[in-house]
């Protein structure tokens, strides 16, 4: 006499079935969530991080901060009177290179496509949000900033403080803390406001 199909599970098959799966959960949703926050990044951070890398390589070599961004694509000069301010430093009392110093640079330090020329030169424009930064870099309150030169409308401004600033910012800090700041009554409360020297800060001063 045959044995009959046994249909089912039984209840150490349907354990060690929801063992197996909660174990693959645990490996695979922290690895796809981690990809899925990737994408939620603000879209400008990559262009701000490979300034911020290219400024620290030029430092490194020439052991004085950039003064202006055609620098970190432009062979600094150590004669004044070049009409692209390449011969100065962005320390809080800017220096002319010496010719040592010149010989040092090591670059370009970063594919970013920042303009050169006499007149239009050092400035990049973002391929990902609507921002485009003038060529000096300053030395203010412990930081090396770039000034904005647009947007400069109050909402403009606030949508890119948060698309560089999201995971940091909160209520109350608009334009003081993170990378974008400003001076004037430019926050969430008061979007029609004015905003002044609004700046983007480009790395820590060391």
């Amino acid at each position: 006499m045959s044995r009959g199909c046994r249909s089912g599970f039984t209840l150490p098959e349907i354990l060690v079935t929801v063992s197996v799966v909660g174990v693959l959960a645990a490996a695979v949703v922290p690895a796809v969530t981690e990809y899925v926050n990737k994408g939620n990044e603000p879209a400008s951070q990559p262009d701000v991080q490979r300034l911020q890398t290219a400024i620290a390589g030029f430092t490194a070599d020439v052991r004085h901060y950039p003064g202006d961004l055609q620098q970190l694509v432009t062979p600094i000069v150590s004669m004044s009177g070049s009409g692209d301010s390449l011969d100065f430093d962005g320390s809080a009392t800017p220096v002319q290179f010496t010719p040592m110093e010149a010989s040092r640079w090591k670059g370009p330090y970063t594919s970013a496509l920042i303009s050169t020329g006499a007149t239009a030169g050092g400035q990049l424009t973002s391929d990902r949000v609507s921002l485009t930064i003038g060529r000096k870099i300053t030395l203010s309150t412990g930081w090396l900033t770039v000034p904005i030169l647009k947007p400069r409308t109050c909402a403009a401004i606030l949508a890119l403080d948060e698309s560089i600033d999201k995971p940091s910012a909160g209520a109350g800090n608009e334009g003081t803390e993170g990378v974008v700041i400003w001076n004037g009554t430019c926050h969430a409360g008061k979007p029609h406001g004015t905003v002044t020297n609004p700046v983007l800060r480009v790395g820590p001063a060391n």
